[in-house]
């Protein structure tokens, strides 16, 4: 199919960059368009010359269509999220902000009076002490002007039309080897580590089809620990594969990031747990399909078996 990436800009009133973000979307042959994580482009090997011959036969649909639509709709979300966030923090410059701006004017206004009342009444007030604090007055005004200006100007927020950048031609390559993924027992896998989350306290999150490095986002009740589980199954046993995209995920998050392997998921599933993989394991790297490719030897040496 075609992965197209576009770029979506929002500005606010004061013509300041409200939020920049790059997304994906993935146009199958039949036309099916669904987003996937602009991450995906690590799990691409680029083409070899016999391909590229024919990724120049494809035609991009007219831009006008479905494309830019749907891009424009991606958006509309990211707009929403920016503004969500703005409003919030205007609600917080308003709460203390223009409150303690207002209770400084409230102040040099009883501060005025009283120096007026006390001079009518024949005390000897120095005029340069009333014009100071007539001066301080108007500058809390001011100061109080210029931050509901900023509030609204921050709030007002204008989104761009999505900016395509670049469009990919995406053909699959044939792998014809024992770690060809199989969809019944990715779900048997999926279906494992699910149940594991749960019975553990956890709440788990499928985030499989956001293409993201990892398959499960898993936080505790009260959030302090959050699992990032890439799971992987077979239906006996042997080696499995990650992709770019994973192996570089598992080294940015760390300890953070969980490899869960189910084995013979078509009989009896054996759960096995592998916290930080990136700093445990040293896979083989197989450049002609993009993957990195684990011995079962190895991954299960540094593995936690759960019965």
């Amino acid at each position: 199919g075609l992965l197209w990436f576009f770029e979506g800009e929002v500005t606010d009133g004061a013509g300041q960059v409200a939020g920049r973000r790059l997304f994906a979307l993935y146009q199958t042959r039949d036309g099916a368009v669904r987003e996937v994580s602009p991450a995906i482009l690590w799990d691409l090997k680029p083409a070899e010359s016999s391909t590229l011959q024919r990724a120049l036969a494809v035609q991009p649909e007219d831009l006008s269509l479905g494309i830019l639509g749907l891009a424009a709709a991606r958006l509309e979300t990211y707009l929403d999220e920016i503004r969500a966030r703005r409003r919030r923090d205007a609600a917080i410059k308003r709460k203390y902000g223009l409150r303690s701006l207002e209770r400084l004017i409230a102040e040099s206004e009883a501060k005025l009076l009283d120096l007026e009342i006390r001079r009518s009444k024949g005390e000897a007030i120095p005029e340069p002490t009333i014009l100071n604090e007539r001066r301080r007055k108007e500058e809390l005004v001011e100061k109080k002007r210029n931050l509901e200006r900023a509030i609204e100007a921050e709030t007002n927020l204008l989104l761009s039309s999505p900016k395509v950048v670049g469009v990919c031609a995406v053909f699959p390559t044939p792998v014809s080897d024992e770690l060809v993924e199989d969809e019944e027992i990715e779900r048997v896998g999926m279906e494992v580590a699910l149940a594991y989350e749960r019975q553990a306290g956890r709440q788990p999150e499928d985030v499989s089809a956001d293409k993201v490095g990892y398959d499960i986002r898993s936080t505790s009740p009260e959030g302090q620990e959050v699992r990032y589980v890439e799971v992987k199954a077979r239906a006996g046993a042997g080696g499995i594969t990650l992709t770019p995209n994973e192996w570089f995920t598992a080294q940015r998050l760390g300890e953070e990031y969980w490899l869960y392997v189910v084995v013979n998921a078509a009989t009896h599933p054996t759960l096995y747990l592998i916290q930080n993989p990136a700093a445990c394991l040293r896979p083989t790297e197989e450049v002609q399909v993009v993957r990195y490719v684990l011995p079962q030897e190895q991954w299960q040496d540094a593995a936690g078996e759960v019965t």
